[in-house]
């Protein structure tokens, strides 16, 4: 029998009316179970192994399982995460994670230095370009330029490497810039 969407991937009951929680790989669980394997799985999710800090600082409420009716834990080692995630740092996480799905390592990994830093350079002109009329937007295209550039492994020349430093100074600049913008936004 798999496990339903909704349900504690450990003891296979559903989260609905109970503490639960969200691990950065979107995995559920009920916080009483999660909190039981912790130590004995070395702080990394049950079902698919991906680790999280030993403070559950990475772990999110979801505000869309709030809605369906699932109780956030009220546990002080869970309520840690709100505060120390503000809202934009959870965003650009969130769009980190779509892109790594949506681009997965493996397949960026095959494409040469040259093509990684194209898209990255585009990603970034369409960040500039979203900038006022859209921070969430040029955010998310800035994390992805950005996603783009740790795959570049090696430079055939000087030239590419000087267009990967001045894109990634870029990108930098972005995120910042974009996340200032997005505080006053996001709540």
């Amino acid at each position: 029998m798999s496990p339903r969407i909704g349900c504690c991937k450990i003891c296979l009951l559903d989260v609905a009316g109970f503490k639960s929680v969200s691990l950065p790989c979107w995995h559920i669980f009920h916080s009483a179970c999660l909190k039981s394997q912790m130590q004995q799985l070395n702080y990394s999710c049950p079902t698919c192994l991906q680790p999280f800090s030993a403070q559950l600082n990475q772990i999110r409420i979801s505000k869309t399982l709030r809605k369906k009716g699932y109780t956030p834990s009220m546990d002080p080692i869970i309520e840690e995460l709100s505060t120390q995630m503000d809202s934009v740092s959870i965003l650009e996480s969130e769009f980190l994670y779509q892109t790594s799905y949506q681009y997965p390592s493996k397949m960026i990994s095959r494409l040469s230095a040259t093509m990684l830093i194209s898209e990255a350079k585009n990603a970034a002109k369409n960040a500039h370009e979203f900038a006022n009329k859209n921070p969430i937007k040029a955010l998310k295209e800035a994390v992805l330029a950005q996603w783009m550039l740790k795959h570049v492994k090696k430079f055939d020349n000087q030239r590419m490497e000087a267009t990967f430093e001045d894109t990634q100074a870029n990108i930098s600049w972005i995120i910042s810039r974009q996340k200032d913008i997005l505080k006053f936004f996001v709540q």
